[in-house]
């Protein structure tokens, strides 16, 4: 963890909420308090007249019976807001503890750090006519830290680390108190923000009365207005929705993350449900992990419908689409858990029927609804999401890194396996990333539409094919228009006919480029569009060499496998970090950018002729990079 030099009156950031913000909140749970038990007194001296008004009948004991559970309810719910507002008043005095400890922080770094420069500019070694210059600029050093009561800027350093810490940890220990009392009141089984009163009260309208009452006179079809025609609904009406079409809202732009989650792992767990039950039904024993499809025995294989002729094996076409469909379900399973709940992780989106089995999938490694930074990865060639753990892998590997980056601000990376990769077969034709980026445009402009404050900072992170996708999102779907910044590893061209990055509709610093020298994708099969790791096309290249790559082989298959790697700690990880949290002014500062490829000109006695140059073929790779 470093202190953020970006923004702020000094030159450490607060990295907490806004105090009086919480001190509303306190305000407001303290009101709703006195006033449920203002109506529950008056509740609860109005059911003996209720009960004598109304007293035989199946609608007056029902009357009578739902004001009992208005009564309970609300009985209940003035002691959990009492706690909640507690828990919010003394995270409201951490934060204030917070900024005023930053505030002296600030003020003993704008003491000692000038004063530790002047000593450091001697060097190691004083000249004889600068000695007295050293002795005063020393004395003046040992004056400020007297003063700030800190040895050294480092220890500021450190002192801003814990407080971030500390304030972490505020946030962590209030938000476990609220979310306690939330489960508390919930209804069990349903949606988070669904309480038990409000799933047990009558009068549940259609979809279509919702609909028509918003205003819609059927299902919109925009991420806004979804949000729009979402926010006029009560949690309960929204559970009903979620309840009744979870396919549906689960991968609808627009929905919030939370409740997109809630209703795509409902299909999910009933999607593995009923797979294992066409296993149990013909006597074989579900798979657990992709692994045992591979130990199936023939036998179990013809029980399933995949052997069609013998010990030669051809497969079904429906039962082998269901198979990829189970697959499909247990790698989104496990990429859920990757984190083992540290980040929060979120299904956005998931249908396994799709595209003959290979599915579409999409999953956050924390809230994009809330976080200041969020980075789309976008994977290539082959991708589905029965593969989605090796996907998931990279995006985990790059929200670690981009925390590290940026302690002081949430960040959410996604897993965005959101189309129909192609194959070896058609992976020369655009037609796959002409498709698909219709769709990340789509998705990527609905971030901003159900962000709950301000505009978040965007990255799209495209490797392989998915370079060429997000090239073609970005010349004829406007994917320009939802992002801060795109980075594209691994290119093998931007599709299309841009040739350099403000056909993309980009600006230079809004375009970085990852390219292995020796990643035979980019050397040699790059047919899919112009270069962008070329210094004509105008992006900024950074460095992305590693250092297992094999130097007996000019290219290398592996290389273009490698710009996610964080066993080495790789340049290219790093740097995409540095771009994700919005600090991609300070690659060079961090020695992080690198030469673009370049097309020389030699000329001999033989005549002129054409070479491609690339300056990081013969750099040397380092590890070890970690903010």
């Amino acid at each position: 963890m470093r202190p953020d030099e970006g923004g702020g009156s000094g030159h450490y950031t607060y990295p907490g909420d806004d105090p009086s913000a919480v001190a509303g909140l306190v305000s407001t749970l303290q009101t709703q308090t006195k006033a449920a038990e203002s109506v529950s007194e008056r509740l609860s001296g109005a059911l003996p007249q209720l009960r004598s008004a109304w007293a035989q009948g199946n609608a007056g004991d029902t009357a009578y019976d739902h004001a009992g559970r208005v009564r309970t309810f609300l009985a209940d719910l003035p002691p959990g807001l009492g706690s909640a507002a507690a828990a919010l008043d003394s995270y409201r005095a951490d934060l204030t503890r917070a900024r005023t400890t930053i505030t002296d922080l600030n003020h003993a770094y704008a003491v000692l750090a000038p004063a530790e420069r002047r000593v450091a500019a001697f060097g190691d070694w004083i000249e004889p006519r600068e000695e007295v210059a050293y002795d005063r600029a020393h004395s003046d050093y040992l004056a400020a830290r007297s003063q700030v009561g800190y040895g050294s800027v480092a220890d500021i350093d450190t002192a801003y680390r814990a407080v971030v810490g500390r304030v972490r940890g505020a946030r962590d220990e209030c938000a476990a108190v609220l979310a306690g009392l939330a489960r508390q009141q919930a209804l069990p089984g349903g949606r988070a923000g669904l309480s038990r009163l409000g799933g047990e009260l009558p009068g549940m309208l259609t979809k279509e009365e919702m609909l028509r009452r918003a205003g819609f006179s059927s299902m919109p079809t925009s991420a806004a207005d979804v949000k729009r025609f979402w926010d006029s609904l009560s949690p309960s009406e929204r559970q009903s929705l979620l309840a009744a079409e979870p396919k549906l809202w689960g991968n609808t732009n627009g929905v919030p993350v939370i409740d997109r989650d809630w209703a795509n792992q409902t299909v999910l767990d009933s999607d593995l449900a009923r797979y294992r039950q066409y296993f149990i039904d013909r006597g074989v024993t579900p798979p657990d992990s992709i692994d045992d499809f591979d130990n199936l025995t023939i036998e179990e294989r013809r029980r399933l419908g995949l052997d069609n002729h013998g010990y030669y094996i051809d497969l079904d076409t429906a039962a082998d689409e269901l198979m990829e469909q189970y697959k499909d379900a247990l790698k989104t399973k496990a990429t859920l858990s990757m984190g083992h709940g540290t980040p929060p992780t979120f299904l956005m989106a998931y249908d396994a029927t799709l595209y003959h089995g290979e599915g579409r999938a999409a999953i956050a490694f924390g809230n994009p609804d809330t976080a200041t930074n969020i980075a789309v990865c976008v994977p290539g060639l082959e991708s589905r999401v029965s593969k989605m753990d090796q996907i998931g892998g990279d995006a985990y590997a790059l929200y670690r890194e981009s925390l590290a980056a940026d302690p002081a601000h949430q960040t959410a990376v996604i897993a965005w396996q959101g189309y129909d990769a192609p194959e070896f077969s058609n992976v020369m034709f655009q037609d796959h990333a002409d498709a698909g980026a219709r769709l990340l445009a789509a998705d990527v402009a609905a971030l901003g539409v159900t962000h709950g404050a301000g505009s978040p900072n965007v990255t799209v992170v495209a490797h392989s094919y998915g370079s060429t996708t997000a090239g073609l999102a970005l010349q004829r779907y406007g994917l320009a228009d939802s992002v801060n910044q795109v980075v594209l590893i691994g290119s093998p061209g931007v599709g299309g006919e841009a040739h350099s990055v403000t056909d993309l509709h980009l600006r230079d610093d809004q375009l970085y480029v990852g390219s292995a020298s020796r990643d035979v994708v980019t050397t040699t099969y790059g047919q899919l569009g112009s270069d962008p790791s070329y210094d004509s096309f105008g992006g900024t290249r950074f460095k992305a060499e590693n250092v297992n790559r094999d130097f007996g082989f000019p290219w290398q298959f592996d290389d273009h496998s490698r710009y996610y790697d964080d066993g080495t700690h790789s340049e290219s990880l790093y740097a995409m970090a540095d771009v994700v949290t919005g600090q991609g002014d300070q690659l060079d500062d961090h020695g992080m950018v690198a030469e673009g490829r370049r097309t020389d000109t030699i000329t001999s006695y033989r005549g002129s002729y054409s070479i491609d140059v690339d300056p990081e073929n013969s750099r040397t790779p380092t590890a070890g990079h970690q903010h």
